[in-house]
């Protein structure tokens, strides 16, 4: 009786000791995954200042606002709305809609239904003869909540690469890109259309280290196309 005991009480610590070990072991896999205290290698540090300097280069900030307009029979409207610079307006369909902005004047060639307005000073108004307008009154229309949005604009894009094909040494001292270190970038759509690129010859020996970011890319004319801005580093 006493050895039966004695082997329980001694299979109990032996549970003990292996749920112990078991605990302890999983949690050292976790760190290894999940390390807080891991510090990034030379080559990703110099991939985030790649990153970081051409976010800064080409990001741009969108304003953004919805007018659902509802009670107008008329064929064109202003409102006055203050703090837009230039505007792209979109009908519910994605389609351009005529407007633009008068002095904080928004003016808009269209009768009721439900609007998009892009805010910009890179955007290129689409004016029209606005006589006939007619201001909304308070029950004729209903705005939605005022945003912002960080989007890369395809005009800074082609600035970017403009200077990275033409004076690469100095874009890389603007961007604070370290001289012994070389990188390239792209831009395209996820269906494959390319939307700017700088690309070096990557000696067949150098380590490359690349990264995809996504981002939303702007253009003049309002259009916005979802695309992948891939950079590679060597060095």
């Amino acid at each position: 009786m006493k050895n039966r005991k004695f082997l329980k009480k001694g299979a109990s610590h032996v549970e003990v000791i292996m749920s112990f070990v078991i605990f302890i072991g999983f949690f050292v896999f976790l760190f290894s995954i999940f390390n807080p205290l891991k510090i990034p290698t030379d080559n990703e540090a110099y991939l985030s200042i790649a990153e970081r300097g051409i976010k800064d280069f080409s990001l741009i900030k969108v304003y953004f606002i919805t007018i659902d307009v509802k009670n107008f029979n008329k064929d064109c409207f202003y409102f006055d709305y203050d703090g837009l610079s230039r505007i792209i307006v979109k009908d519910k369909d994605e389609r351009i809609v005529e407007a633009y902005n008068d002095k904080n004047i928004i003016k808009i060639n269209s009768g009721k239904g439900f609007y998009y307005i892009y805010s910009n000073e890179i955007f290129k108004e689409n004016k029209f003869p606005d006589a006939d307008c007619k201001e909304l009154k308070g029950a004729d229309f209903e705005f939605g909540l005022f945003r912002s949005y960080d989007m890369v604009s395809n005009k800074t894009l082609f600035d970017f690469e403009k200077k990275y094909n033409s004076d690469y040494e100095e874009l890389k001292k603007e961007i604070n890109f370290p001289a012994s270190r070389e990188f390239s970038f792209s831009v395209k759509t996820f269906d494959g259309q390319s939307i700017a690129d700088g690309e070096k010859e990557v000696p067949a020996t150098a380590g490359v280290l690349a990264k995809n970011i996504p981002v939303q890319v702007v253009f003049e004319n309002g259009d916005i196309k979802y695309c992948a801005l891939n950079i590679k580093i060597w060095g």
